[in-house]
């Protein structure tokens, strides 16, 4: 009894070795091991651990066994000599008691290691993958993607929080865009076809947080964070369109003040036509009614629409944009033409002094809309 019992710890002893460090697996094999009994083979050392505990239990089971079947087969061959030397009679029962414990320490280690889990006899062990990348929550912000939308904005882009004046090697390549808003920001951002803010625009809708399609013609992008309560801003006072340069209100001028911005649809839009200056001199106004001789008998207050406008005047954070609209544009853009003001090289971000040197009043098609955002910064 001894001796299995030596025999087996010996067997464990060199399973526990063989496991320690992956040895198993990065050991070399030098021999050929037998198959085990359920038809395990080692064959390289690329032996997957499952498989090798596997073939350990097989074969401890298997010598196990193998070393109580010798020991009664000794046993009995010292009983048959019993007559000769009586001592062999007693080493004769030691050894068959020996072979029956260890018989039965076999199947009780089998019988517990199925009672607890049938599937541990089998060592089916699911082999490891490997993890893929934990997913990192963006950064807020606009992404602008050259991949097209049926990509799913997943390809490689960085986050944009102010204007892209000119997107250099992405001009005219962007197919998609997203919008991040983790930290609660609302992003309002509009593409241009020119690189400066103007020429041919789309607003990104600022209320899809989804991979959008976007035609492929931008070179620039405005991006803002809009302000849902510009009337907490106490510098906001409004928007002035003045007749003559130089915020000079001689001429007539029109404000556009904080209420009429906030509380249309969260911005204000209006055409040009429809917006008609005040304080204008008599002189300066244009007639509204002609008599029988050609002569003017009535006058009145001419409107933006033309190139009536020669300044501009920011009162607080508000980003205007001013939109020729073809009766064949979409309704959601691309439209013909837009320009943004505060310009990228408005320093002081206050608007024009001379509006006539900007782009907008030497289009072939004047802008005939104007809209005015409310915004965290201009």
């Amino acid at each position: 009894m001894k001796k299995v019992n030596i025999k087996l710890l010996i067997i464990l002893l060199c399973g526990l070795f063989l496991l320690s460090g992956d040895f198993a697996l990065a050991g070399k094999l030098e021999v050929n091991y037998p198959t085990s009994q359920s038809g395990i083979s080692l064959i390289d050392t690329n032996t997957p651990i499952p498989i090798f505990l596997k073939y350990i239990f097989d074969m401890g089971m298997f010598l196990g066994l193998a070393a109580a079947v010798y020991s009664l087969g000794y046993a009995g061959y010292l009983y048959l000599r019993s007559g000769m030397q009586a001592e062999y009679r007693s080493q004769a029962k030691d050894r068959v008691v020996g072979a029956i414990t260890g018989i039965l320490i076999l199947m009780m280690t089998y019988l517990i290691i199925t009672t607890l889990n049938p599937q541990l006899k089998f060592f089916d062990m699911p082999t490891l993958k490997e993890m893929p990348p934990i997913a990192q929550e963006k950064a807020n912000g606009i992404y602008f993607f050259k991949e097209d939308v049926s990509n799913g904005c997943t390809g490689e882009a960085q986050s944009y929080t102010s204007n892209i004046n000119d997107f250099g090697e992405l001009n005219n390549k962007i197919n998609s865009v997203l919008i991040v808003n983790n930290a609660g920001d609302s992003y309002v951002s509009t593409m241009y076809s020119s690189p400066g803010l103007f020429g041919k625009c789309q607003d990104i809708d600022p209320n899809n947080y989804n991979c959008q399609a976007v035609d492929k013609f931008a070179s620039s992008a405005s991006i803002h964070i809009y302000d849902f309560k510009p009337q907490n801003n106490p510098y906001n006072d409004g928007v002035y369109f003045y007749r003559k340069p130089f915020y000079n209100p001689e001429g007539g001028f029109i404000k556009i003040d904080n209420n009429q911005i906030i509380n249309t649809d969260g911005f204000f839009s209006a055409e040009l036509k429809d917006l008609t200056f005040q304080n204008v001199p008599i002189e300066d106004k244009v007639c509204n009614k002609w008599d029988e001789k050609g002569v003017c008998i009535e006058k009145k207050d001419p409107t933006l629409a033309g190139k009536e406008i020669s300044s501009i005047k920011i009162m607080g954070n508000y980003i205007i944009y001013f939109v020729y609209f073809d009766p064949e544009d979409k309704p959601k853009g691309p439209w013909s033409y837009c320009q943004e003001f505060p310009t990228p090289d408005d320093t002081n971000r206050e608007g024009p002094k001379q509006f006539k040197w900007e782009k907008t009043p030497n289009q072939r098609n004047l802008a005939n809309w104007v809209y005015i955002y409310p915004v965290k910064q201009k």
